[in-house]
């Protein structure tokens, strides 16, 4: 008989003590192990030795300057969120149909409330034109406020006419270096120079040292300028109309007539800006005071003054000098009968259209903000050529910033916008003046 020795099957199967809630059958059950092998264990002792001497290695060489311990860095996001005007006017209507807490503000780019008014046209010629677009449907503003109570039965429009008042709208600052001004300075600094005199230079000899001024033109922004208006709570709730859209539209539209008239009148005037040259409208002749009668603006005066330009050097590469004219100039500038060829065989949309997007390579801009003087013998229009993004600069100290605050014991909603921008002149040399009579 063969005899069956027991064996410690526990201690052969490496059971380990475990909770009574995790036994099988009264049993732990079993845990697979598995040796380190011997040539293992050595690599990961000698591993954590060569990692230990490496350690103070690099420790050593840093204390010692040879080696440079990178510091640990962290990405940061600097990119501003694009301006949206749809979220901006979001904003103005939540705050309008909450309880209206405190105070709404927005600030609106320069660039993007000129664009309210303003529309690129492709003209039949190619040349792109910017003309006022106060009844076009894509930019209307969308209606901010809704009705309460109980409403007439009359069909109203939702949009609001402007009644212009004899203002002028036309973007000018697009035709000049427009700078906005950081946080913490006061002004806008441009520059300009002149080029040096040459000089005969002998081999063997120190050539002698020419000279060239660099010239900065500091643009200091207005005070604060700008529109207040008090609108009556009761006037809103009867109104069909956006009333937050049509401030912002009105204000968009002062402030085009405000920075045009500082362009071209203002900084522009006889008295205070003295250009290049100063021509007659009818014939191109220098004069020194548009006190004069019987003045028409002839194209010959636009032939001229771009020839005083390119004279100056001022049209290199093809540059297109601009012509801010008033429209009484413009009529006569396209009734003359020197044009009636050009009109009617290479360009008639002139006479069908009243458009003439440029003579003689200058770009003709259409604005009333140009000077106009009443205070004289012979009332007198004064146009200014000049050279775009050369001529003027215009420095804007903070986005036009559009404040909405609820009085709620007056029942009124106070509605304030106000803007800090300023107009300089870069180079009177590269400006004619042209004057006719009113």
């Amino acid at each position: 008989m063969t005899d069956i020795e027991e064996c410690d099957c526990k201690a052969e199967m490496d059971y380990a003590d475990c909770p009574e809630e995790q036994k099988v059958d009264g049993k732990c059950p079993e845990i697979a192990t598995e040796a380190i092998p011997n040539w293992a264990k050595e690599l990961q002792t000698s591993y954590a030795s060569i990692s230990g001497k490496l350690e103070k290695l690099v420790a050593l060489e840093a204390s010692a300057g040879i080696r440079q311990v990178p510091k640990p860095t962290a990405t940061i996001n600097t990119s501003s969120e694009p301006f949206s005007l749809n979220k901006t006017l979001e904003k103005v209507q939540k705050w309008v149909e909450s309880d209206r807490s405190g105070s709404c503000t927005v600030e609106i780019p320069v660039d993007v409330l000129r664009g309210f008014n303003t529309k690129k046209v492709q003209t039949s010629t190619g040349v792109r034109e910017v003309y006022r677009n106060s009844f076009s449907k894509e930019t209307k503003i969308r209606e901010a406020l809704g009705y309460t109570g109980t409403q007439a039965l009359v069909d109203a429009d939702t949009d609001v006419a402007t009644e212009t008042g004899g203002f002028s709208f036309v973007p000018v600052t697009q035709f000049a270096k427009y700078k906005e001004i950081a946080k913490g300075n006061d002004r806008a600094r441009f520059f300009k120079h002149d080029l040096p005199a040459p000089a005969t230079q002998t081999p063997g000899t120190t050539a002698t040292v020419g000279t060239m001024d660099i010239e900065s033109i500091d643009v200091t922004p207005s005070t604060v300028t700008g529109v207040h208006l008090e609108i009556d709570s009761d006037d809103i709730e009867d109104s069909p109309y956006d009333v937050v859209g049509a401030v912002i539209k009105a204000s968009a539209e002062r402030f085009d007539d405000f920075i045009g008239t500082d362009m071209l009148d203002t900084v522009s005037a006889q008295g205070t800006l003295t250009p290049l040259a100063w021509i007659k409208a009818s014939d191109g002749t220098t004069i020194t005071s548009s006190d004069t009668a019987s003045i028409t603006f002839d194209p010959t005066a636009i032939a001229v003054g771009v020839r005083h330009l390119e004279n100056q050097g001022l049209l290199r590469g093809g540059a297109k000098p601009v012509c801010f004219l008033h429209p009484k100039q413009f009529q006569e500038l396209v009734e003359d009968s020197e044009l009636s060829n050009y009109v009617q065989f290479a360009n008639p949309s002139i006479t069908q259209k009243y458009q003439m997007a440029e003579l003689y390579g200058c770009t003709l801009v259409r604005t009333n903000t140009i000077q106009n003087i009443t205070t004289q013998t012979n009332s007198a229009h004064n146009a200014i050529m000049c050279v775009p993004q050369h001529s003027y600069g215009v420095g804007s100290k903070r986005s036009v910033t559009v404040k909405l605050h609820e009085i709620p014991e007056d029942n009124q909603i106070f509605a304030t916008t106000n803007w800090r921008i300023k107009a300089g002149v870069i180079d009177a040399n590269s400006i004619v003046r042209i004057s006719s009579t009113q």
